[in-house]
């Protein structure tokens, strides 16, 4: 029966348990073994020949101890290992066995061919035995050889274990599947297939790198990822033939990428050819323009000027539409139009000093907005043959059509596809705000003050004057344009009249409470009213205000300086009564 229960102390240490030392478990008592000869397996193939000894002769026998000291553990424990590799045109690994004769060997975990079952008797020294193990071409399979010389028997305490790994060199260089993550976004043409080498892929424009996950045919091989390698060096295939490379940036536009594989026996390679295009998203802008004449100016129609034309060859120039009936009362006179999916934005201020010439200072401004139009629709036809131009190349052509006396600042912007491009000649000014904030200014181009760059046909005016012409324009280029990206371009009626930060302010509020459609709208109006409010003050601060007092100080410290004379100077305050044209544009999704 079970012993009685101990009042011996607790033995082991173990919270909450009563041990006598009785029922201790014994350590277990080896079995002393008579000497026996290692197990030698060799391989001698037509490509190469390998062999290993495998259970040296020990006196403490079987069962290698675990890191703790004791016998048995969880996971198995091998006396030894060793691996052996095949040709690639070595249908199975024809293994020699020499050991202590008589003794019996195991083969565990995959058959061995010609045995009838996985159990081999040795045999003599002078009459080896053979047996076979099948492989596959890149296959790698691990063996556990069990030992056991004559006496010892056959149970798992009384033999030697080893592990051996075999491994067939591959020859194929195909791999079996390619995917380019992120996959749920990502074209492939055509789909792929190992005999197929060259590929068309198509990638969203903010998908900025990628990763290619491989599988080959045949494990062993090793691949490179275009004209350098990955990491420096080869990436191998494993024992799964799979693998995935580390992140592929990609550069907005075509990229051309190579995937190279070579077989693991060296004597075979495939290149497989992508070229990914990361492509730009199509946008375009919803707009809306408005220009107000000085009121002096109000019966000729002013001397500003604003075109709009869209990517279907719709097209408004201010010199085409009539004043509308509609506006309120400050801007009364004025001209407003709306165009969707708009690509090109111009505006235009004639110089209002050949007035002192009888020239009507608004006739150059507007036909140069006409032939701006004229210019961007034959520009349409010319995309179609893939001859895309930018807003220095429609500036320019519409210069050269344009014959009227005069002259004029301008700015003009297009968008193709996230791509902004702007030509600006002197103080008509382009900017863009972006959640909330203003992301880009343009410069403006000024010979001194209040006198602004200014192009204008030099065959038809006087040669004495100073005028510029297209190659003067300083051209922009913003890359990266956002839907809800608003583009401001106007003349210098509004820039001298309100700052850019109350500009701002007008623009984020009204994206916070206009409905998306109507947004350009709103803000155009919003922009002209507060325009003409500042202009036809003669006590407020505005920028024309500070840029004049800047200028007088200027003025009465190069007099103090040069002729010693101590003038009195009035401070200047108050707004510039304009022309103001403003062309407001929200960048959308096409």
């Amino acid at each position: 029966g079970p012993p009685a229960p101990s009042t011996s102390p607790a033995v082991g240490g173990a919270a909450g348990r009563d041990l006598d030392a009785r029922t201790l478990k014994r350590p277990r008592r080896r079995r002393r073994r008579r000497p026996f000869e290692p197990l030698r397996i060799a391989y001698l193939g037509r490509d190469r020949e390998e062999s290993l000894e495998l259970g040296e002769q020990r006196d403490g026998g079987p069962g290698a101890a675990n890191g703790d000291g004791e016998l048995g553990g969880p996971e198995p424990v091998y006396d030894g290992a060793g691996s052996i590799t095949v040709g690639s045109g070595t249908e199975s690994a024809e293994l020699t066995l020499k050991g202590t004769p008589g003794s019996v060997v195991r083969f565990s975990n995959m058959p061995v061919s010609g045995l009838g079952n996985d159990v081999v008797v040795l045999s003599t020294p002078d009459t080896p035995t053979t047996v076979a193990v099948p492989l596959r071409k890149g296959e790698t399979r691990e063996v556990v050889v069990t030992y056991c010389p004559p006496g010892w028997g056959i149970d798992v305490d009384d033999s030697l274990k080893f592990k051996l790994t075999l491994h067939r060199i591959s020859s194929s260089a195909y791999l079996q599947s390619l995917v380019i993550n992120p996959s749920e976004t990502i074209s492939i043409d055509p789909k792929f297939s190992p005999n197929t080498k060259k590929y068309a892929v198509s990638v969203p424009e903010d998908v900025k790198s990628i990763t290619l996950n491989l599988t080959a045919q045949e494990s062993g091989g090793r691949v490179s990822i275009g004209n350098s390698v990955i990491a420096g060096s080869y990436k191998r295939f494993g024992v799964s033939c799979q693998l995935t490379t580390e992140k592929i940036v990609l550069a907005p536009g075509p990229n051309n990428l190579k995937v190279t594989v070579q077989s693991e026996d060296r004597m075979n390679r495939e290149t497989y050819s992508f070229r990914v295009v990361r492509k730009p998203r199509k946008l375009t802008f919803n707009s809306a323009a408005i220009m107000v004449p000085r009121e002096d100016k109000k019966k000729r129609g002013g001397e500003d000027a604003f075109a709009l034309f869209s990517a279907d060859g719709n097209a408004i120039s201010s010199g085409n539409v009539a004043p509308s009936p509609s506006m309120p009362s400050i801007m009364e006179g004025g001209y407003e139009a709306s165009l969707k999916e708009v690509s090109v934005l111009a505006v235009s201020d004639g110089v209002s000093a050949w007035d002192s010439l009888g020239v009507d200072a608004g006739l150059y401004a507007k036909e140069l907005m006409e032939n701006l139009v004229e210019s961007a629709r034959a520009n349409l036809n010319d995309q179609k043959r893939k001859q895309k131009k930018g807003a220095l190349d429609l500036l320019t052509a519409s210069w050269q059509k344009t014959n009227s006396k005069g002259s004029a600042t301008v700015a003009v912007a297009t968008l193709d596809e996230t791509t902004l491009t702007a030509a600006i000649v002197g103080d008509s000014r382009f900017l863009v705000i972006r959640e909330g904030q203003i992301h880009f200014i343009s410069p403006k181009q000024e010979m001194e003050f209040n006198t602004p760059y200014q192009i204008a046909n030099p065959d038809v005016n006087p040669e004495d004057l100073d005028l510029q012409t297209p190659r003067d324009a300083k051209k922009i280029t913003l890359r990266g344009m956002r839907p809800g990206d608003i583009v401001i371009v106007a003349t210098d009626g509004l820039f001298d009249n309100v700052f850019l930060e109350k500009i701002r302010r007008i623009a984020e509020k009204a994206v916070r409470l206009i409905a998306k459609e109507q947004l350009a709208g709103v803000i155009s109006r919003t922009l002209m009213q507060q325009a003409l409010e500042n202009s036809k003050t003669v006590q407020g601060d505005t920028p024309w205000s500070r840029a004049a007092q800047e200028e007088v100080m200027r003025e009465v410290r190069r007099i103090r300086r040069e002729d010693g004379i101590d003038i009195d100077f009035e401070v200047v305050m108050g707004g510039k009564p304009d022309d103001i044209c403003i062309v407001v544009a929200v960048v959308e999704s096409a």
